[in-house]
């Protein structure tokens, strides 16, 4: 049996523990599973997505707001509309390649963007935006650390953060009931950061700080240094898993936590950077599908296409896809009521989502992300169409082997498979065409004599499948080269 190995195109491709080729699947504990393809949901928004949260009331609702350069909607499930809940302050003016930042304060929605003045939104009461009180600057990044809300890269200085009043977001009084500010003296312009219950990791282009709170040293936080190696090269990339767990994008590659683990050193931080348009490096966007413990970067490619690339933190394997989404986000359902089905469809089978998804379930965790023409819709539609390949091996190391058969270890039905061959190690593999499996014995034919040999699986969209493990090959000795 040959596995379909973890996706890790940096490493030798003669490691059988890895493979080059990974499109459209998701690690499993032992193999690999379907992607789910993005099925829209809602309405145009008027504009591209910049930013997109979800919150819940004290009754238990969930709800959906999403933001665009000049506005701040409010998703209606009821019919998949969105309502305008912009504060006075409108039409905004979210400069391009600046997104909306969100932070959940208590009852309250901070929305923050470097152009116009921070707004809220009352999560219980409803109704529209408003400018926070208490005058708080303009900034590009907001968060919540040990009661205070933070603006981080305002409109001051982009090396500068500043935080409220201890529990009270529309204090801004420099130095009395715990409000102030720092400015970092290096490691360049703030990215983000990210909270927790005893301050937060602030990040900024080369460098990330530890932001702690301080009670009884005369100041309310200390801040030192965690990385000063490294820091975060696009603020988008920054996403929280966890409760001072966190992964990011750097100058260098993929990191994970405040201890700053490698996670894509050997396996795809070099073949990233390849794909990569380094002139849009900087807004590589990430979101995590809590779900399926992954997080998913969005990048564009070298040749202007849009790529995903994602991190199972789990199980600390890499996969890919090639769909092709304007934002992500990682959001709770809204919930639907089965009256509320018909105002999407009146057939069953035109549903975007089958029954049993957890999108009809209000507050259920899930993959979301809008698309090219500005619609939400979450990644719970029909199975992608998945390639797996395997890695590149010496059935008969020393001798040529001819392969007159393999077995793919899948429940896939709707299937192809195709064999590489080549002789020697720099030589570019040929391909034999796309064959069907037999459906009395599962095995698909060939007639491949080389010195080593890969396997590809084409499983097709739509197809329902829960597992692919690897192959099992057919083959015999033939004579030493």
């Amino acid at each position: 049996m040959i596995p379909i190995a973890s996706f890790a195109p940096d490493r030798s491709r003669f490691d059988p523990g890895s493979s080059s080729v990974i499109a459209d699947a998701v690690p499993t504990a032992d193999g690999w599973g379907p992607m789910k393809d993005l099925s829209l949901i809602s309405q145009a928004l008027g504009n591209s997505c910049k930013g997109a949260v979800f919150v819940r009331d004290t009754t238990g609702n969930f709800g959906i707001i999403a933001g665009t350069a000049t506005g701040l909607y409010k998703f209606v499930n009821a019919d998949g509309s969105w309502t305008d809940i912009s504060g006075t302050s409108a039409p905004y003016d979210v400069p391009d390649g600046d997104r909306w930042s969100f932070a959940v304060f208590g009852s309250n929605l901070v929305a923050a963007n470097i152009s116009d003045p921070v707004q809220v939104h009352d999560i219980n009461g409803g109704g529209a935006f408003s400018d926070l009180a208490g005058s708080p600057p303009k900034a590009r990044h907001a968060w919540v650390a040990n009661g205070y809300l933070v603006l981080g890269n305002t409109n001051t200085s982009a090396k500068r953060i500043q935080w409220s009043g201890l529990e009270d977001i529309e204090y801004w009084t420099v130095g009395n009931r715990g409000a102030d500010y720092q400015d970092m003296p290096d490691g360049g312009d703030i990215a983000g950061g990210v909270g927790d219950e005893a301050g937060a990791f602030v990040f900024q282009r080369d460098r990330v700080r530890r932001m702690e709170f301080a009670p009884g040293s005369g100041f309310t936080f200390n801040f030192k240094d965690v990385d000063t190696a490294r820091g975060a090269v696009s603020p988008l990339s920054i996403v929280s898993i966890g409760q001072g767990d966190f992964v990011y994008l750097s100058e260098s590659g993929f990191y994970r936590g405040a201890g700053s683990k490698p996670i894509g050193a050997e396996t795809v931080d070099r073949w990233f950077f390849d794909q990569v348009d380094l002139n849009f490096l900087a807004e590589t966007q990430g979101a995590a599908d809590p779900f399926n413990k992954i997080v998913w970067w969005l990048f564009t490619a070298s040749d202007a296409s849009r790529q995903l690339i994602g991190y199972d933190w789990q199980l600390d394997r890499w996969t890919r896809s090639s769909a092709d989404p304007t934002l992500l986000a990682g959001l709770a359902t809204a919930g639907y009521r089965l009256d509320d089905l018909d105002a999407i469809s009146t057939s069953l089978d035109a549903l975007p989502y089958s029954l049993d998804s957890r999108v009809w379930s209000g507050g259920r965790p899930a993959f979301a992300a809008f698309d090219g023409s500005h619609r939400l819709g979450f990644f719970e539609g029909q199975n992608r169409a998945a390639t797996l390949e395997t890695a590149e091996v010496s059935l008969n190391p020393g001798f040529r082997s001819f392969v007159n058969g393999f077995r793919p270890l899948t429940d896939a039905n709707d299937l192809t498979g195709q064999v590489g061959r080549k002789d020697k190690e720099s030589d570019v593999a040929g391909w034999s065409p796309a064959i069907t499996p037999s459906s009395v014995t599962g095995l698909i034919p060939c007639r491949a004599s080389a010195r080593m040999h890969r396997f590809r699986l084409n499983i097709a969209a739509a197809d329902v499948w829960s597992i692919c493990h690897g192959v099992e090959e057919e083959a015999v000795r033939e004579g030493r080269r």
